[in-house]
């Protein structure tokens, strides 16, 4: 994850501040096979908007026992909830 720079946001057809880019996905993890890819930006984490990768990460490590965390991701013009659950 990163932070979307103004740089990184043009690049991705985004807006800066507004969610985190994912960079990079390990092969066979759970994002991979949810068919998360690079490119693809975090707005939310369970609903609450993400600003940067210091958002994303206190986000996630709210999570409590069940170990669920539902993402709203954006890809170009399309948009989409996705639950992760491991």
């Amino acid at each position: 994850m990163q932070t979307l720079t103004p740089q990184l946001a043009e690049q991705f057809d985004a807006k800066a501040g507004e969610g985190v880019v994912v960079t990079e996905v390990e092969p066979g993890s759970i994002a991979a096979m949810a068919g998360i890819e690079p490119g693809a930006v975090i707005v939310q984490v369970n609903r609450k908007p993400v600003k940067s990768a210091a958002d994303f990460k206190r986000a996630v490590e709210k999570i409590n026992g069940d170990k669920r965390v539902l993402l709203l991701l954006r890809k170009g013009d399309m948009q989409q909830y996705l639950v992760l659950r491991w």
